[in-house]
């Protein structure tokens, strides 16, 4: 899976890398972050058992992605094909750069004042494999955006205790109103989490019992956690 030289038994470190990169885990993904750090010392190519230490490490603590580079390097994630797939999305990415129909929504400030030809795509498949291109690094103000994922956290929250939890205060059907219509269904209940009366109703029951102050920073280090710990404002 990675090329030896048959003579001493050696591989490149740059083959690691390279088949990370070719299969989309880049090099700031967490999972292979150990890996990175442990190669800083060692040649261009190294011995099987530099290898080891670099995959395995040296704590107490087992390196938890060991299946996750096997997976890389025998191309066996969500996305097998991963040039053709990001050729694809490349190109659709040209095409819609071309189209600069619409304007900014002027009724939110924080919408109203970005720069409309900001243009970029980013996306993450369930295997961690990641694609961007254009102005993805530019901060965004994530506004409607972050309804479904206040009502994962809610889910995730109450799945063990009581699954059913979520579901017994905001329902699951369109509404088949505005996003914004403050109405509930004919069970009293907001239509779905995703309407401005449903994602009010589920922001309410994430930490109920703490402080305001607390549950804002559960909620932030939250999605601090889905974007890989990454910076989030």
């Amino acid at each position: 899976m990675l090329r030896r030289q048959p003579r001493d038994n050696r591989i490149f470190k740059s083959d690691f890398v390279a088949r990370m990169l070719a299969n989309g885990v880049l090099k700031d993904d967490p999972r292979i972050e150990s890996v990175l750090k442990n190669f800083e010392d060692m040649p261009a190519e190294i011995d099987f058992m530099q290898l080891s230490f670099a995959l395995k490490g040296h704590g107490v603590q087992a390196n938890p992605w060991l299946g996750f580079y096997k997976k890389v390097m025998s191309n066996n994630l969500l996305v097998q094909d991963w040039k053709q797939f990001s050729k694809e999305i490349m190109g659709m990415f040209k095409d819609c750069r071309a189209d600069e129909r619409g304007a900014n929504a002027a009724y939110i400030p924080e919408l109203a004042n970005v720069d409309p030809t900001h243009w970029g795509i980013a996306l993450c498949t369930v295997d961690g494999q990641r694609f961007k291109t254009g102005d993805c690094n530019v901060p965004f103000s994530i506004q409607s955006t972050s309804k479904p994922m206040s009502y994962a956290f809610a889910c995730e929250q109450n799945l063990e205790t009581d699954p059913d939890f979520v579901h017994s205060h905001v329902g699951a059907e369109p509404s088949g109103q505005r996003f914004n219509a403050l109405i509930v269904n004919d069970d009293g209940l907001p239509h779905n989490p995703v309407i401005n009366a449903g994602a009010i109703m589920v922001a309410s029951l994430l930490w109920p019992k703490e402080k305001l102050s607390a549950r804002f920073a559960k909620v932030q280090e939250m999605w601090k956690r889905m974007a890989g710990g990454k910076k989030f404002n």
